[in-house]
């Protein structure tokens, strides 16, 4: 059996690793839900350097345990198999995705 563990990642090579195509969102998860209130208070956080939760993902092998798909508003899958799969915190990587896109 196999164990997890923590790790601590920089926002940027989460981010890197998105643009990459290396970590994306099982099919089964919902679409980016969250209010203009809970956006705000997590750009607050991200600015002011306080922790922005936690990200649960899980390791794809050779055969794929879930459909992937891309978070919004990075690059198209376009047929890749990420290595890792978002299965919590989707929301919160969605929306950093999407702040980095508007300013790079």
């Amino acid at each position: 059996m196999k164990h997890s563990y923590p790790e601590m990642f920089e926002l940027e090579f989460l981010l890197k690793m998105i643009h990459n195509r290396a970590m994306a969102l099982p099919d089964f998860q919902r679409d980016f839900v969250w209010d203009p209130y809970a956006t705000d208070e997590l750009i607050e956080s991200i600015i002011s350097n306080y922790p922005a939760g936690t990200l649960l993902r899980i390791k794809n092998g050779k055969q794929l345990l879930f459909q992937p798909r891309a978070i919004a508003g990075a690059p198209a899958l376009d047929g890749g198999k990420p290595d890792y799969l978002i299965l919590d915190g989707q929301q919160r990587q969605a929306l950093k995705e999407l702040i980095n896109s508007k300013t790079s």
